[in-house]
C-alpha cells in the first residue's frame, strides 16, 4: 500500500511541476524564441476568441520579472463583433478572463485598433537582443525586461529601456523589429 501511495504522490508532484513549466511561465519572453508566440497563441485559443481575428486596442505592456512571477502581459482586446474592449492579463502561465475597459473620447474605434498579428510579438526576443547589442559597450548598462507596444499618433512602436547607475537609454522599434531610434536620456 505504501508503494502505491508513494507512486501516486510522485506522479502528482511530476504533474504539478510539468503544469507549472508547461504554461510558458518558466520561459523568458524576452530571451526565448517562440515563448511569446506560445503565450499569445494561448490567448487566441480562449473560447471567446477561437477562430476569430483579434484586434488590439491601444497599448500592450510586456514584462518579465520576479516581482510579477515571471512573464506578465497586459493587453486590451476589442471583443469580436462589438465596440467593447476587455483587458486580459497573463500571469503565472495563464490568461485571466476579460475585464471591462472604460473607453473615453469620441474617436473612431477602427482608428485605435490593430490586428494582433501585425504587432509581431514573435519579434520581441530579436528586439531585446538588438538593443542589448547596441548598449553592450556602455559601462554596466542592462536592458530592462519591460516593453510597451505603444499606439501614438496613429502609429505603433515598441519602447524598451536600459540603464545603469549613471546612464539611461531608450530605444524605439517598429513592431517588425526595425530600430527607429536609440537615445541617451
Amino acid at each position: 500500500m505504501k508503494k502505491i501511495l508513494v507512486g501516486l504522490l510522485m506522479m502528482l508532484v511530476m504533474m504539478v511541476v510539468t503544469a507549472c513549466g508547461g504554461g510558458g511561465s518558466s520561459s523568458n519572453i524576452f530571451t526565448d524564441a517562440g515563448a511569446m508566440e506560445k503565450i499569445m497563441g494561448q490567448l487566441q485559443e480562449k473560447p471567446e476568441f477561437k477562430g476569430k481575428k483579434l484586434m488590439v486596442f491601444q497599448d500592450v505592456t510586456v514584462v518579465n520579472s520576479k516581482d510579477h512571477g515571471g512573464n506578465f502581459i497586459v493587453i486590451d482586446i476589442l471583443k469580436p463583433g462589438t465596440e467593447d474592449v476587455d483587458r486580459y492579463e497573463y500571469r503565472n502561465g495563464s490568461w485571466s478572463d476579460g475585464a471591462p475597459v472604460k473607453i473615453t473620447g469620441d474617436g473612431n474605434m477602427a482608428d485605435n485598433v490593430i490586428p494582433m498579428a501585425d504587432l509581431h510579438f514573435e519579434k520581441l526576443p530579436e528586439i531585446y537582443k538588438t538593443f542589448s547589442e547596441k548598449v553592450k559597450d556602455k559601462k554596466d548598462v542592462k536592458v530592462k525586461q519591460t516593453a510597451v507596444y505603444r499606439f501614438w499618433n496613429g502609429e505603433w512602436s515598441v519602447l524598451i529601456d536600459a540603464e545603469s547607475e549613471r546612464e539611461e537609454y531608450g530605444a524605439e522599434f517598429k513592431p517588425d523589429g526595425t530600430l527607429i531610434s536609440l537615445k541617451k536620456k
